[in-house]
């Protein structure tokens, strides 16, 4: 799977996306609970700058996947780490955030044939 240039992962032991998200209310300071850590994807597939808040193992899969990795090993991969991660969810959040622009074989492998 090939995620679109503009994808960034950002991983951080703070409730990150939980801070962003109520700063973009413009709202009196709410305060974030619970207190954990927490991963976004932020990507730009059409005009604007979209932030996603990732579950937790979305983040190791995106991580592997944008390292090369088949969706399999990537899978595995956040599972070793969550054994609880979704992985038929975290496609479906790729395709809703409209980042994924390729399917097929790895640079990587390519490369061996």
């Amino acid at each position: 799977m090939t995620l679109h240039p503009s994808v960034s992962i950002i991983t951080s032991p703070y409730p990150i996306y939980s801070i962003w998200s109520v700063n973009q209310l413009h709202a009196p300071t709410v305060p974030v609970t619970p207190w954990a850590a927490e991963a976004a994807l932020i990507a730009r597939p059409l005009n604007t700058v979209e932030v996603t808040r990732l579950r937790p193992g979305e983040g190791e899969f995106l991580y592997a996947l944008s390292d090369g990795e088949m969706m399999s090993d990537a899978a595995e991969i956040a599972r070793s780490a969550y054994p609880d991660f979704d992985v038929s969810r975290a496609i479906a959040l790729l395709i809703n955030a409209r980042v994924v622009v390729g399917f097929g074989r790895s640079n990587r492998l390519l490369a061996r044939n």
